[in-house]
């Protein structure tokens, strides 16, 4: 997995989550690869979630063995004026989730992307959302979404959106928030192998 946290400015965080297709000593190798290409990247086009995934992606294509690609997402998260706002852009990442404290519900926010390193010249969506105190932004890697259950069924999108909802609406921290989601996948997966690994990245946007 692939995992970038960066202040930019004050009030700007850029994140970056991926995960490269494949497991053991090579797929490590290529996501230390693909790490130093995103860290470059950052420094020219770190401000532009649309063009920074665009950009990677070429650089996937010249540098990665045939065979290898991964997925990403990246976004901006800033703050300003009393206006907090996360900008994204996906490459076949799983979607970020977002809980709006003042529906009480969490939403699956759905744009297209083509994992990266599988072509040349492919462009990217952005997506834009305002957010208020107390909303939750999770962004996770797909071993999350599909686990199985004894009998053979995914967990899935809005199954795991729903597990989140029930936790949020708990009034639990955001430590114990991801507790609670932790419990519920392993409930539903009991007794069933992982077959990927498992990483969620929880922000709560605070009132400051």
């Amino acid at each position: 997995d692939l995992i970038s946290l960066r202040k930019i400015d004050s009030g700007l965080l850029s994140i970056l989550v991926g995960d490269v297709v494949g497991h053991g000593i090579s797929a490590a190798l290529i996501a230390s690869l693909v790490n130093v290409l995103a860290n470059k990247n950052q420094e020219k086009n770190g401000l532009f979630p649309k063009r920074y995934l665009e950009i990677l992606n070429t650089e996937a294509n010249n540098y990665l063995p045939e065979d290898y690609y991964f997925t990403a997402l990246y976004g901006l998260l800033s703050s300003n004026n009393n206006s907090t706002k996360f900008t994204f852009s996906r490459g076949g990442h799983p979607y970020p989730f977002v809980y709006s404290s003042s529906e009480k519900i969490a939403k699956i926010y759905e744009i297209a992307g083509t994992p990266l390193g599988l072509m040349h010249n492919l462009t990217y969506e952005e997506l834009s959302i305002d957010l208020l105190p107390k909303d939750r932004i999770f962004i996770i890697t797909d071993g999350f979404i599909e686990v199985k259950n004894k009998n053979g069924k995914l967990l899935g999108n809005k199954n795991f959106c729903n597990i989140i909802t029930e936790a949020c609406n708990q009034n639990l921290t955001l430590e114990d928030s991801i507790s609670y989601i932790l419990n519920k996948v392993d409930e539903f997966s009991i007794d069933m192998p992982a077959d990927d690994d498992h990483f969620i990245l929880a922000i709560e946007i605070n009132s400051n």
